[in-house]
């Protein structure tokens, strides 16, 4: 009898561990249903081309991407940082995930895209079915056979996306010293300088144009020869 107590005793504890540990997993399932993608999108829309950039020295504006943190439950638009493209160890190991964009979206563009219900919806499905996991030697990120295919549905949405998207979602690049005009140079002088340099940018985030160069520093140096050219001739 005693043997038999310790027996049903021992069966009850295992099924109040299981138990637990099932009320656990749900509680931990609810908190990830509950919890809210994030984003900065609004910032983006603020911006001209918030996800260009091109490195002196480069030869080429850095690849952009749509970039997914599932440990943050977080989205965002952006490019590489890295010099020569490297890859993070949190790309590597599958614990960020990365699709490429074209890096001359407009700001207003990339803000719609990360507010898109179709795509938000791709993602949660991402950030619920993900899991981080220690591999001997790393910690890894696993996906599940649902967030896999999300995953690639969300590649192909984007695909479908650039596709559709007409001329007044990208911005066009102009190296200063093409951009500016020669009206602009007609009324150039130091003093008014800074009017002139604010003129110019004004006008070309009126026509969805994103200037490579500083300004003000090519018409310094504008005024410079031209004064020179002119002593030259005295």
């Amino acid at each position: 009898m005693f043997e038999l107590s310790l027996v049903l005793k021992s069966s009850e504890i295992k099924a109040n561990l299981a138990a637990g540990a099932l009320w656990r997993r749900a509680q931990e399932d609810q908190k990830m249903t509950n919890r809210k993608i994030t984003t900065n999108s609004e910032w983006y829309r603020e911006e001209i081309a918030p996800i260009y950039r091109w490195y002196d020295g480069q030869s080429s504006p850095q690849p952009a991407y749509l970039e997914l943190l599932p440990e943050e439950w977080r989205v965002a638009a952006t490019y590489n940082a890295e010099i020569g493209n490297a890859v993070p160890f949190a790309v590597w190991y599958n614990r960020q995930f990365r699709i490429s964009l074209p890096y001359n979206l407009s700001g207003h563009t990339v803000a719609n895209l990360l507010e898109d219900e179709n795509i938000l919806s791709l993602v949660n499905m991402i950030f619920t079915e993900y899991q981080e996991k220690w591999d001997g030697n790393n910690h890894v990120g696993i996906l599940s056979d649902k967030a896999q295919e999300a995953l690639e549905e969300l590649e192909q949405e984007i695909i479908s996306y650039c596709d559709h998207w007409d001329e007044e979602d990208y911005v066009s690049i102009y190296y200063v010293c093409d951009w500016v005009d020669e009206s602009d140079l007609v009324t150039l002088t130091r003093d008014t300088l800074k009017e002139v340099a604010s003129r110019v940018e004004a006008d070309a985030k009126a026509d969805r144009v994103l200037l490579k160069g500083d300004v003000e520093e090519f018409l310094h140096n504008y005024l410079k020869e031209k004064e020179e050219a002119e002593g030259d001739e005295d």
